[in-house]
């Protein structure tokens, strides 16, 4: 999902004539915290998917972290306009993966949708440990929007995937288009970055 954020953020950039260069004069502080959060995630997932058990308590352990390197990467850079809104959608996500009790949320009508039935047997008789089944009342709670037959691979979303969606597509526009963001200014990034 994020890539198709970063596309669509990169054709609104350049429709309002920016330049792609730009994005790489933006000064990322600690990049690999946010990096290294989002592995640990895709990590938990691939294996709980594949019906491995991590165990309780390094499974919990793992996602805990990840939120915490995320968030800590994100208020490193929270000098970068629209970098708060990351925050926000990522906290959001944090808080609900602990009331859902370190797992990530999703109605039955989503799971079902995204994923088909046997799936939606699976998580609702706890063998797929990463996600739990909420009420439709609750939807807030975890995933509740499904895009299937869209993309390559079905996705469900939460509000606050959402909320991460758009953060990153304003902020790629943003990169390319702003006037201020340029060479040689005080929030200049490493562009082998890119090379």
């Amino acid at each position: 999902m994020f890539l198709y954020a970063v596309i669509i953020g990169l054709i609104i950039g350049k429709l309002r004539k920016g330049k792609l260069e730009k994005i790489g004069y933006l000064t990322i502080q600690y990049p690999l915290l946010i990096v290294i959060g989002i592995l640990f995630q895709l990590f938990v997932f691939i294996l709980n998917i594949g019906l491995s058990d991590l165990g309780n308590n390094i499974r919990d352990g793992i996602l805990i972290a990840s939120y915490i390197l995320i968030m800590s990467g994100i208020l490193s850079n929270r000098s970068i306009k629209f970098m708060l809104l990351f925050f926000v959608g990522a906290a959001y996500n944090f808080i609900i993966l602990i009331l859902n009790g370190v797992k990530v949320g999703i109605t039955a009508t989503t799971a079902g949708k995204a994923f088909g039935p046997e799936i939606l047997e699976l998580i609702s008789t706890g063998y797929v440990r990463y996600f739990t089944i909420i009420p439709e009342s609750k939807f807030y709670m975890g995933a509740f929007l499904s895009l299937e037959g869209i993309f390559i691979y079905p996705i469900v979303l939460t509000i606050g995937d959402i909320i991460l969606f758009f953060a990153t597509v304003i902020f790629i526009q943003y990169a390319m288009t702003d006037r201020s963001i340029r060479k040689g200014s005080h929030i200049r990034y490493s562009r082998n970055l890119f090379r």
